[in-house]
C-alpha cells in the first residue's frame, strides 16, 4: 500500500496541474495535455509536487516490427524531439500510420516509433526513466476541489461535470468516464458514480463496464460496480450479436477474477428480455474459464432448464476423452493423448460458451494433467509445428483400437514428414430386424466372430494401418514419398470415425441421422516414390541451359476384389453389416524403375552487330562515375542549415561534356531491333519397366502373393530442334521445328498365360516400337512496317508434314512382326498443314481495320477464305467468305454479313446477320437481335421446308426448300422498388415475360411468365413470392389460327382472370395459364428467435390405372432457429401429408 503522504501530494500536484491547463510527469520535458478549467485551488496546493502514484510501468514486450531504411542525420536529431514535445492524440496517431500498435503506456508507445525508425535515446537521455508509479491524467473535468473529513483525518480530492480520468499502469490502460468521481488520497480510494463507464484496454483484448457507481482501489484496481453490465460481440453464423452480462453487483477480485452476482446474460434488448440465463452467481476466472451457481434459462418469463452447478475449464487436459454412443459400434471412448503439440482448436459447441472463450493461438504449457494458459509467456518451443499423439479407442460392441501420429516439418532435409501406425481388434456386426448386434446364432448359440488382417497372403490377428508421407529437398534433388497400407478396406470406416473433443450440443440438440466424419471405404491403394534432380548447369550455359532428371519414380499399385473363400458366419447373406473380411487388398503392380530425362540448349546464336569490338569502360571513368554517385548520394540526404560542409569543386577536364562515340551491341544489353538467328535444341529419353503379379487367380485372401505374371520394358526417345531467325525490325522472322519421336517396347512372360492373352500382349508390344521424324515450319513477313498505321500488316506461310514414319505393319505367316519404313509423300496424309495467310490492319477512325485472306494450298483440299471488319465509334460491320474443294470440286462457303450498332453502356444495341448461299444467290440465314435497356427480341428465318397443318396428320413438310420466318424470341424483364415509412418498410415487385413463337408450326409455341415479390418490414417480416406460368396454346387466341387447327377460340383477358381465381378450381383447370410452380417463404423476425415458413408446389404427372393426369405437389416446411444458440433449432418437412423433423 503506497503511504498516504504520497498519494496526497500527487493528488495535489495533479490540482496544480489541471488549474494551470497542464499536466506534467516529473521525470521528463512537460507534456501538453488537454486540461479543465478548475473552480476553486489553494494557494497551498499549488505548491505541491506531483509524484508517481505506484508501480512502474514495464516494457509492452512486443515483438520488433518491420524495419524501416536508416534515416539521414538530420532527421534523427530531431526524432526525440518530436516525440517528446507530442500531444497523446498526435503519438497515438504517428503510431497508427506506421502501423504500430498503440496500446501500453507513452513510454511503450515512444519505444516502438524509436525502434521503426532505428534511433536510440542518446546516453544523455539514459538516466531518464519511467516513473516508478501509475501515471494518472485528468482529461476533463469541469470542476475540482479538495476537502477534509476532520472525523477520520482524511482528504478527498472531487471531479465533476462529465470527468474522464486515465491511468496508465503495468502495460494496462485504464479509463474512467462518470459525472463524478471522488477519490480518497488516504486510503487509496476511487469512488465514481453516474453513467460510470470503465475501460481496460491491454495487449490481449479490452474490457468494458457499465453501471450506476463503482468503487476501485487504485493500487490494485479491485472493486465493485453497482448494477453494473458488461458486453460481449460474438460472431453467430455469421452474424453479430451482442451478449450482455450484467449483476447487481460485478466485483474484480485480486488476479483479475470477476465475480456477478444476482447475474444475467442475455443478448435481447427487450425490457424484459426475451431470453435470459440468469444465475445467483457468475464467476468468469479466465479465458475460456467460467462457471455459474443456481442457474435459470428463461425464455420470456417461463423458466425451462435449471443447472445447479456449471463449470467450463479454461485449462485442457493434456490427453482428451471423448465419450458417446453410437447406433452400430455401440457406447465408446475415445482417448487421444498428445505428448507433442496440441489439438486443433474448433468452434464451441454452443455459441454462448464462447462468451469468454480463450484466444485459439495462446501458447499453453502442460502443468500435471492440464495444458494451462500461463501467467507469462512460455519459451518459445523449437519444433512448434511439430505433433506426436497417441489414440486409444474402445467400443462396446465393435472392439478396441490403437494407435500413434505424428507430424515432424522441418526435420533435417525433410520439410514434411507426416507418419501413423494402428492396430485395430474388432467383431463382425450383424443387422437384423432394425438392430445391429455383435452376435450370430449357431447350433442354438450365441457367437462372436472376431476379425482378422492379412497381408501378402498371411493371415493376422488383428487388423491394421499404416501411411508415410514425406516431402523434402537436399541441394538440387527433391523427392516425396506416400505410402498407406490397410489391412481391409473398411479398416478406416470403422476406427477413423472418431473426435477428441466432447460434442455439447448432441447431447442437448440430438440429430436424427449419426454425421459420419470418419474416413470411407477405400477400395484402392498406391505407393509413390518421386525424385527429381535439377543440377545448376551455369557454367554450361548456353549450350545447356537446363538439366534435370524427372521424374524418376517407382510405384504399386494395390487393389482389392471380393475374397470368394469368406466363411459362412461372415458372409452377406449371415447379415453382416460389411464385413472388413469380404474384400481383401493384392498387388496388381510394380513400377521400377519410372525415368526420364530432359536437356535443354542453344547450338549458336548469332545476332547482328555481335561482331563489332565493343569498348570497355576505363578505370578513370569507373573512378569518375562512383565520385558522381556519391555526390548524388549526399544531395539526396536532409543537411542542417548549421552544419554546412563545404566541398571543391572538381576541375572540368577538356572534353568532359562530349558525347561518347557511338558503340555497337554491348555485351548483356540486346538490341531489340537487331537480326537474330539461332538454334536451340530439347532432348527427352525415357525408360520404364512394368511388372504385373498373376492376380486373376487369386480368389481368397490366403492366394495373395507375389506371383508374376509378366512384366513389360518401355523406352521412349523425344527430340527437337528449333531455329528462330529474324531480320533487322522484325521485318521478317523464320521458324522450324524438327522433331523425332521414337519408341520401344519388349514383353516378358513369367507364368503361365493363355494363348490368346499372350498374343494379344505381345500384339501390343510390337505396336508400340515406331519412329518418326516430323517437321512445322512458318514465315511471317511485315512488309510495311515502316509505315505507323499499318506497321502490324502481315504475310505469313505455314508447312507441317512427317518426314519419315517407320512402325508396326502386321505379321508375316510365321508370326514375327513385320515393320515398314516410309518417307513423307506430297500427299494430304503426311502434308498435315499447308497455308497462306495475307493480313491488312489498317488504324483508322480511333480502330483497327482489318482485312485477312486465307488458303490453303496442295496437296491438301485447297480454300480461300477471305474477312474484313471494320469498326468506327458505336458502328461494326463483318464481311466473310470463300470456296472450298470438296471432291474435286468447288463449293462456296455462304457470304456472312453481319452488322452492328451498340451504345457503349449496351442500353441499345442492334445487330443484324445476314448469310447468302453465293451459287444460288440466296439468302439462307437472316437473325435480327434488338436490345434496349429490359428488352430484348430477335427474330430468324431460314432457307428450309416449309409445313402445313393437315387435321388427320397434324404438321406436314409441302417438301419446298425456300425462305421462311421460323422462330421470334421476346423477353421482357422488370423490377421496381417501393419504399416508405423512412425505409422500414420495402416492396420490391419483379417480372419476367418471354415468348417463344413458332413461326411455321405455331402449335409449339409458348409463353412463359415469371413474377415475385418481396415484402420486409424491418425486424418483423421478411415475405417472398414466385411464380411460373406457361401458356402453350397462344395460337387460340388469334381467331384464324385457331379456325386453322380446329380447336376452341380463346380470350387472352378471360384466361388472365381465369388464371388468378384461387378459390375457382373449374375456372383455375378451363384457363390456358398453367401454374408451373410456386415458391412461398415467411420468415418472421422475433428479436432472438427466427421463425420460417415455406411452401413449395408444382403439377407432377401421375399414371394411375392406365390414366394420365397432372396432380399437385406440394411441400410445406416450419424451420425455427434460436438466433444466439443456432444449434438449438427445429425443421418441420410436410410432403403430401408425411411430415419429418429434420435436425
Amino acid at each position: 500500500m503506497v503511504r498516504p503522504v504520497v498519494i496526497a501530494t500527487i493528488l495535489f500536484a495533479l490540482s496544480n496541474l489541471v488549474l494551470a491547463g497542464q499536466l506534467e510527469a516529473i521525470d521528463g520535458p512537460p507534456r501538453a495535455e488537454t486540461a479543465p478549467e478548475t473552480s476553486e485551488q489553494s494557494d497551498r496546493e499549488r505548491e505541491q509536487i506531483s509524484e508517481p502514484l505506484s508501480g512502474a510501468e514495464e516494457d509492452s514486450g512486443e515483438a520488433p516490427q518491420e524495419r524501416s531504411p536508416p534515416v539521414s542525420p538530420l532527421l534523427e536529431r530531431t526524432l526525440l524531439q518530436d516525440i517528446e514535445t507530442a500531444e497523446q492524440g498526435e503519438l497515438l496517431d504517428w503510431a497508427s500510420t506506421l502501423g504500430l500498435s498503440t496500446r501500453g503506456s507513452r513510454r511503450q508507445i515512444e519505444d516502438r516509433i524509436l525502434q521503426h525508425y532505428q534511433v536510440r535515446r542518446s546516453p544523455a537521455e539514459a538516466p531518464r526513466s519511467e516513473p516508478a508509479g501509475s501515471v494518472l491524467r485528468i482529461q476533463r473535468a469541469r470542476g475540482t476541489r479538495f476537502f477534509d473529513v476532520e472525523q477520520v483525518d482524511e482528504r478527498t480530492l472531487r471531479l465533476s461535470g462529465g470527468v474522464l480520468l486515465t491511468v496508465e499502469e503495468r502495460g494496462a490502460f485504464h479509463s474512467i468516464e462518470a459525472e463524478e468521481i471522488l477519490i480518497n488520497t488516504d486510503q487509496s480510494l476511487l469512488n465514481a458514480r453516474g453513467n460510470v463507464v470503465y475501460t481496460v484496454q491491454r495487449e490481449d483484448g479490452d474490457e468494458r463496464f457499465r453501471g450506476d457507481s463503482v468503487l476501485f482501489q487504485i493500487d490494485s484496481w479491485e472493486g465493485v460496480f453497482i448494477q453494473g453490465v458488461t458486453e460481449s460481440l460474438q460472431e453467430v453464423d455469421q452474424e453479430e450479436i451482442t451478449f450482455f452480462v450484467q449483476g447487481e453487483r460485478i466485483s474484480r477480485a485480486p488476479g483479475d477474477i470477476l465475480v456477478v452476482e444476482g447475474g444475467r446474460i442475455t443478448s435481447s434488448r427487450a425490457d424484459p428480455p426475451n431470453w435470459s440465463l440468469k444465475a445467483d452467481r457468475i464467476w468468469i476466472f479466465a479465458p475460456g474459464e467460467w462457471g455459474l451457481r443456481h442457474a435459470v434459462l428463461h425464455v420470456g418469463r417461463v423458466p425451462l432448464f435449471y443447472f445447479p452447478y456449471f463449470f467450463l475449464p479454461g485449462d485442457r487436459l493434456f490427453f482428451h476423452p471423448v465419450a458417446g454412443h453410437r447406433d452400430r459400434e455401440g457406447a465408446f471412448i475415445f482417448t487421444t493423448t498428445y505428448f507433442y503439440g496440441e489439438r486443433e482448436e474448433s468452434d464451441a459447441p454452443f455459441s454462448i460458451m464462447s462468451l469468454t472463450e480463450a484466444p485459439r493461438d495462446s501458447q499453453r504449457e502442460r502443468q500435471g494433467l492440464f495444458l494451462r494458459i500461463p501467467e507469462s509467456p512460455p519459451e518459445e518451443e523449437t519444433r512448434p509445428d511439430w505433433m506426436l499423439k497417441v489414440m486409444a479407442d474402445l467400443y462396446m460392441r465393435l472392439g478396441g483400437y490403437a494407435g500413434v501420429a505424428a507430424s515432424m516439418p522441418d526435420l533435417g532435409p525433410l520439410s514434411r514428414f507426416d507418419w501413423r501406425l494402428g492396430l485395430g481388434v474388432s467383431r463382425s456386426i450383424y443387422f437384423e430386424n432394425g438392430r445391429y448386434s455383435s452376435y450370430y446364432v449357431e447350433d442354438g448359440e450365441a457367437q462372436q466372430y472376431w476379425n482378422r488382417g492379412a497381408f501378402l497372403g498371411t493371415t493376422l490377428p488383428f487388423r491394421y494401418e499404416s501411411e508415410v508421407r514425406l516431402q523434402g529437398r537436399v541441394g538440387t534433388v527433391r523427392f516425396n514419398l506416400e505410402m498407406m497400407m490397410l489391412s481391409d478396406p473398411e479398416f478406416r470406416r470403422d476406427f477413423h470415425n472418431r473426435s477428441e473433443k466432447i460434442d455439447w450440443g448432441a447431447f442437448l440438440s440430438p440429430s436424427a441421422d449419426e454425421e459420419d466424419s470418419g474416413g470411407a471405404t477405400v477400395n484402392s491403394m498406391n505407393w509413390n516414390a518421386e525424385l527429381t534432380w535439377n543440377p545448376s548447369v551455369n557454367h554450361l550455359r548456353p549450350r545447356v541451359r537446363s538439366f534435370s532428371l524427372s521424374p524418376a519414380r517407382a510405384r504399386v499399385a494395390w487393389r482389392s476384389k471380393r475374397d470368394e473363400g469368406l466363411p459362412q458366419e461372415i458372409s452377406p447373406a449371415a447379415g453382416t453389416d460389411k464385413s472388413p473380411q469380404e474384400r481383401f487388398f493384392y498387388p496388381q503392380s510394380v513400377t521400377l524403375p519410372e525415368l526420364g530425362l530432359t536437356v535443354e540448349g542453344e547450338l549458336f546464336r548469332l545476332r547482328e552487330g555481335a561482331s563489332r569490338k565493343s569498348s570497355s569502360p576505363s578505370d578513370k571513368d569507373l573512378q569518375e562515375d562512383a565520385q558522381d554517385q556519391e555526390r548524388r548520394d549526399r544531395a539526396r540526404s536532409l543537411r542542417p542549415p548549421w552544419e554546412e560542409e563545404e566541398e571543391e569543386s572538381p576541375p572540368h577536364e577538356e572534353g568532359a561534356f562530349r558525347l561518347p562515340d557511338t558503340i555497337g551491341s554491348m555485351r548483356g544489353i540486346s538490341d531489340s531491333a537487331a537480326g537474330e538467328i539461332s538454334l536451340t535444341y530439347r532432348l527427352n529419353p525415357t525408360v520404364r519397366q512394368d511388372l504385373f503379379t498373376d492376380s486373376a487367380s487369386w480368389e481368397t485372401a490366403e492366394d495373395v502373393g507375389l506371383d508374376w505374371h509378366y512384366g513389360t520394358i518401355q523406352i521412349g526417345n523425344q527430340g527437337r530442334l528449333v531455329l528462330n531467325a529474324r531480320a533487322r525490325d522484325r521485318i521478317a522472322t523464320l521458324t522450324t521445328t524438327l522433331s523425332s519421336d521414337q519408341r520401344y517396347q519388349s514383353l516378358e512372360i513369367m507364368g503361365d498365360m493363355e494363348e490368346s492373352q499372350r498374343d494379344r500382349l505381345q500384339l501390343n508390344a510390337y505396336r508400340g516400337r515406331s519412329f518418326t521424324v516430323t517437321q512445322a515450319s512458318q514465315i511471317d513477313l511485315f512488309p510495311l512496317r515502316g509505315y505507323e498505321n499499318l506497321e502490324s500488316s502481315s504475310l505469313r506461310y505455314s508447312l507441317s508434314s512427317r518426314i519419315y514414319d517407320y512402325g508396326f505393319s502386321g505379321l508375316d505367316s510365321s508370326g514375327d512382326p513385320r515393320y515398314r519404313g516410309q518417307w513423307g509423300q506430297w500427299e494430304p496424309s503426311d502434308i498435315t498443314r499447308h497455308q497462306t495467310r495475307a493480313q491488312l490492319q489498317w488504324k483508322r477512325w480511333s480502330a483497327t481495320q482489318t482485312l485477312t485472306a486465307t488458303s490453303d494450298l496442295p496437296p491438301r483440299d485447297r480454300t480461300y477464305l477471305g474477312e474484313l471488319r471494320l469498326e468506327r465509334a458505336f458502328l461494326a460491320a463483318r464481311f466473310s467468305g470463300g470456296y472450298r474443294e470438296r471432291d474435286d470440286r468447288w463449293r462456296a462457303d455462304n457470304f456472312v454479313q453481319t452488322y452492328t450498332a451498340s451504345f457503349p453502356d449496351q442500353s441499345l444495341r442492334l445487330e443484324q446477320r445476314f448469310e447468302h448461299d453465293p451459287e444460288g444467290v440466296n439468302l439462307v440465314l437472316s437473325r435480327s437481335t434488338l436490345r434496349l435497356g429490359p428488352l430484348q427480341t430477335q427474330l430468324t428465318g431460314r432457307r428450309t421446308v416449309g409445313y402445313d397443318f393437315d387435321p388427320s396428320q397434324g404438321w406436314v413438310s409441302d417438301q419446298t426448300d425456300d425462305f421462311h420466318w421460323t422462330r421470334l424470341t421476346v423477353d421482357l424483364r422488370g423490377d421496381h422498388r417501393l419504399r416508405w415509412w423512412h425505409r422500414r418498410m420495402d416492396l420490391t415487385l419483379n417480372g419476367r415475360v418471354t415468348a417463344d413463337i413458332d413461326l411455321q408450326r405455331y402449335t409449339s409455341s409458348s409463353l412463359l411468365i415469371d413474377y415475385g415479390a418481396t415484402f420486409s418490414i424491418h425486424r418483423f417480416l421478411d415475405f417472398r413470392i414466385s411464380a411460373r406460368s406457361r401458356n402453350d396454346l397462344l395460337y387460340q387466341y388469334v381467331p384464324s389460327l385457331a379456325d386453322e387447327v380446329e380447336r376452341p377460340r380463346r380470350n387472352l383477358f378471360s384466361d388472365l382472370v381465369d388464371s388468378l381465381s384461387l378459390f375457382d378450381r373449374d375456372a383455375r383447370e378451363e384457363t390456358a395459364f398453367k401454374v408451373d410452380s410456386l415458391n412461398i417463404s415467411a420468415i418472421h423476425d422475433l428479436e432472438d428467435w427466427e421463425l420460417e415458413f415455406g411452401y413449395s408446389g408444382r403439377p407432377e404427372l401421375e399414371t394411375v390405372g392406365g390414366v394420365s393426369r397432372y396432380e399437385w405437389r406440394s411441400v410445406v416446411s416450419i424451420f425455427f432457429r434460436w438466433r444466439p444458440v443456432p444449434e438449438i433449432k427445429r425443421n418441420i418437412r410436410i410432403d403430401d401429408g408425411t411430415i419429418d423433423f429434420i435436425d
